[in-house]
């Protein structure tokens, strides 16, 4: 009796810790691809800001410093982040109704 519980407890230990390793493995591979695409976002935008201020004259980047803050890039950075998180997500979203729906 005793064998029987130890194989049924080790083979139950053993499904769900296969089971848990898959799914973390899977979040941590998104969230890190969210991350390394997010850095990429604010990375290009703060060159982009820095190639248009290199060709700018110097009234114009004194007038722009009034008006824009010195967090911009990453302001924007971070709506843009959003909306392809959005975006990602109802296509996830599509893609489960539309496989559950057949």
């Amino acid at each position: 009796m005793y064998i029987f519980l130890g194989n049924l407890f080790g083979w139950l230990f053993t499904f769900f810790a296969q089971w848990f390793t898959k799914r973390t493995a899977i979040q941590l591979g998104v969230v890190s691809g969210i991350v390394v695409l997010s850095t990429a976002v604010f990375a290009s935008i703060t060159a982009l800001i820095a190639s248009v201020s290199v060709v700018t004259p110097d009234f114009v980047q004194d007038g722009m410093n009034m008006c824009i803050p010195s967090n911009f890039s990453f302001c924007v950075s971070v709506l843009i982040s959003a909306k392809l998180l959005r975006w990602a997500w109802q296509w996830k979203v599509h893609f489960i109704e539309m496989y559950v729906g057949n």
